[in-house]
């Protein structure tokens, strides 16, 4: 038997137990989009992707990441001085001008990111996650 899109067991007799059926259906749908909305953003808005940048100071041997975060594609210049700007005032006599990197998801940004600090560990000494993002 189907009601309104559900199929209900032959095995249901009753009205009662189709009431059971459909009751266990929506309790099923709303546990499988609050676990869509707790996994968080897979893609990133429209025009929007997500970014890391980082900043390599060669003269003190260290590299200085941000967090991954989402923003417009067009911005990309302006999260560059922004971390820039905030590395040069937190971290004094740093030296050094931040690069930003996108990626359309937030997976791949931070897969990425994470490849790069492993690498960048094999130049220079330190990396120093930082957290910032605009």
């Amino acid at each position: 038997m189907t009601t309104s899109g559900l199929i209900i067991p032959s095995s249901c007799n009753t009205i009662g137990e189709e009431n059971t059926v459909k009751r266990i259906s929506a309790i099923a749908a709303a546990l499988a989009g609050a676990l869509t909305l707790m996994s968080g953003p897979l893609q990133a808005q429209s025009g929007n992707v997500y970014f890391y940048c980082y900043l390599v100071d060669g003269t003190h041997s260290t590299v200085y990441y941000t967090g991954v975060f989402e923003g417009y594609y067009g911005n990309n210049s302006r999260f560059s001085n922004e971390f820039t700007d905030y590395i040069h005032d937190a971290y004094a006599g740093t030296i050094g001008t931040a690069d930003c990197y996108t990626r359309h998801s937030y997976s791949d940004a931070s897969s990425e990111k994470s490849q790069t600090r492993s690498s960048k560990l094999r130049v220079y000494r330190d990396a120093v996650d930082t957290g910032w993002t605009p």
